[in-house]
C-alpha cells in the first residue's frame, strides 16, 4: 500500500470520503471496535470477510467470515435488520456449530437464522442475511481482540446471493453500493466508500481492506474494487487460499 495516498482520520481536513487508490488511517484514540455496515438498492448482497496471514492469504478455511460460516454464537436481543445491535456488547454462550445443538434445532437453517458467524479468534461478527437490502448488512470488527500474531488483514466482500446469480443478475443489479465504517463505540463515521463501478459481469467484488499498520497500533483502511465470478466461496478458495 506504500504507493498509495494516505489520509489520516485527525486531519482537520479530511472529509470522510474514502477513494480507489487512497488509505485511510484510524488514528482516532482509543478505537477499539468498529462496525463496516454496506448499503444498496436492488438486488440482494450477501457481506463477508476473509481473514489473512502476513503473506496476504488464508491460513484456514475457518478464516472465511459470512452467512455460512459454521462457528457461530446466539445473541441475548434479536438481530434481525436491527441497525442498532452491537453484538460486542450481547453475546451469550459459547461458540456453536450446528452438530453441537442439532437435539435443541429441527434444521440447519433455523439456527443459522438465530445465530451469528464468528472468526476463529472471535474478533470477527459475520452478518445476519439482509435479503431485502433495507437495512443493509454489518460486520462488527473487535479490534483489539484481532489475533495480530497471525492476522494482519481483513478483506471485505460483498457478494450477489446465490438465488440471484442462479436468475442471472450481477453486481451491476446492485444500486448505489456504499461501504461506511463507523466506531461501533460512539457510532461517528470513520470512512465512506461510494462504489462507482458497476461490474457488469461479476458477482462479487471486494470491497475494501483493512490492515493493521506497520506501526502495529493504527487500522488502516483501503477501498477496493475487485470483481470475480463465483462468488464469495470461489473467491476464498481461488484467490486468497
Amino acid at each position: 500500500m506504500s504507493d498509495k495516498k494516505k489520509k489520516k482520520f485527525s486531519d482537520g481536513f479530511f472529509n470522510k470520503k474514502a477513494e480507489l487508490n487512497e488509505v485511510v488511517i484510524f488514528d482516532k484514540p482509543d478505537l477499539s471496535k468498529i462496525r463496516v455496515e454496506l448499503t444498496w438498492e436492488g438486488t440482494d448482497l450477501d457481506l463477508g470477510a476473509l481473514i489473512l496471514g502476513e503473506d496476504g492469504t488464508m491460513a484456514d478455511p475457518e478464516d472465511v467470515i459470512f452467512y455460512n460460516t459454521e462457528r457461530r454464537r446466539k445473541t441475548t436481543v434479536p438481530f434481525l435488520n436491527n441497525p442498532s445491535f452491537k453484538p460486542s456488547d450481547v453475546f451469550e454462550g459459547e461458540t456453536l456449530t450446528y452438530d453441537d445443538v442439532k437435539k435443541a434445532y429441527k434444521n440447519k437453517r433455523l439456527f443459522f437464522k438465530e445465530t451469528l458467524p464468528l472468526s476463529a479468534d472471535e474478533a470477527v461478527i459475520g452478518s445476519w442475511d439482509d435479503v431485502t437490502g433495507e437495512s443493509g448488512e454489518i460486520i462488527h470488527v473487535l479490534l483489539d481482540e484481532v489475533d495480530t500474531r497471525k492476522y494482519k488483514s481483513i478483506v471485505i466482500i460483498a457478494a450477489v446471493a446465490p438465488a440471484k446469480i442462479k436468475r442471472g443478475e450481477t453486481f451491476k443489479d446492485a444500486k448505489e453500493p456504499v461501504l461506511t465504517i463507523y466506531d461501533a463505540e460512539d457510532e461517528e463515521v470513520l470512512a465512506e466508500y461510494r462504489l462507482s463501478e458497476s461490474h457488469p459481469n461479476d458477482d462479487c467484488v471486494c470491497v475494501g481492506k483493512l490492515t493493521l499498520g506497520e506501526d502495529g497500533l493504527n487500522w488502516e483502511f483501503e477501498p477496493l474494487s475487485d470483481g470475480y465470478t463465483g462468488g464469495i466461496e470461489y473467491v476464498a478458495s481461488e484467490i486468497y487460499y
